[in-house]
């Protein structure tokens, strides 16, 4: 077993991502009885390394992947789906469970022809992923888990909500918008019963499972993902390591994407 915690400070040098955007198109396959709609990234020099799939956290979609795809597509081919019922896609009546959002992150992938790829994924959106590798671990090349929910010390929705405001005061106000648009379009019931499947989930487990390197990402103002948690996820995981983004709030996908794929790209890599 291998267990590497980096120092806070984890990023690459600054300059060492290059600037620029991707095109990126959308697509829709189906998913059992759902149409599923999905982001890829386009005119990359993404040579012969696996494909990256981003995996969204709860309300949202894949939509606020956007500023990650724009840069990491410039080295990978970077795929971003809508899972069933958020976003885009067409999905059942009441949320999905993670094992169920686990199930139908494998079965986009199957009709997306993607057979294996590193998976990225941020809040909630990591305890879907770690269910999904823990069960598909030949599907995984390496795992991501940016700004990770699941600590078992936060089990409160009050406490959790509170947490969300506090940090929204850090996001641009487009993170904002985002979150009220995803909240109208998955509706009040769908929005507390995915928190409440969130917050009743036994992370800890699912960790200790995992068979893939995992690399932990948290911004250093993430009022969701505490310091305390991660180094306890990086201590359970049998090939874990950290980095820690400096002045980055909880979506560092969204708000701080070079600084991001500065320290996603060596792990990618294999370094």
């Amino acid at each position: 077993m291998s267990r590497e915690r980096e120092a806070p400070a984890a990023v690459a040098p600054a300059g060492a991502v290059a600037a620029g955007r991707v095109g990126v198109r959308r697509f829709r396959v189906r998913v059992g009885p759902w149409s599923v709609h999905a982001r890829e990234s386009l005119g990359g020099e993404t040579g012969d390394y696996p494909p990256v799939v981003l995996v969204h956290g709860v309300v949202v979609s894949g939509h606020y992947m956007l500023p990650t795809i724009r840069v990491l597509g410039r080295y990978r081919h970077v795929y971003a789906p809508d899972l069933p019922g958020f976003g885009r896609s067409e999905g059942p009546g009441k949320p999905l469970d993670i094992s169920g959002l686990a199930l139908s992150l494998a079965g986009w992938m199957r009709a997306a022809g993607i057979e294996k790829a590193d998976v990225v994924a941020h809040s909630f959106g990591c305890q879907i992923a770690a269910e999904f590798a823990v069960r598909n671990p030949e599907r995984v090349g390496r795992l991501a888990l940016l700004g990770p929910t699941g600590n078992p010390e936060n089990r409160s929705e009050i406490a959790q909500i509170g947490r969300w405001a506090l940090d929204c005061f850090r996001e641009p106000l487009s993170v904002w918008v985002s979150y009220v648009c995803g909240f109208l379009s998955f509706g009040p019931r769908r929005s507390i019963g995915s928190l409440t499947y969130s917050l009743g989930d036994v992370m800890e487990q699912r960790l200790a499972a995992l068979e893939v390197p995992t690399l932990v990402v948290r911004g250093s103002l993430d009022p969701l993902a505490k310091q305390g948690w991660v180094e306890r996820m990086v201590d359970l995981l049998p090939d874990g390591r950290l980095a820690v983004i400096p002045d980055a709030p909880h979506n560092v996908n969204y708000k701080t994407p070079r600084q991001l794929v500065e320290v996603l790209l060596p792990f990618l890599d294999g370094e």
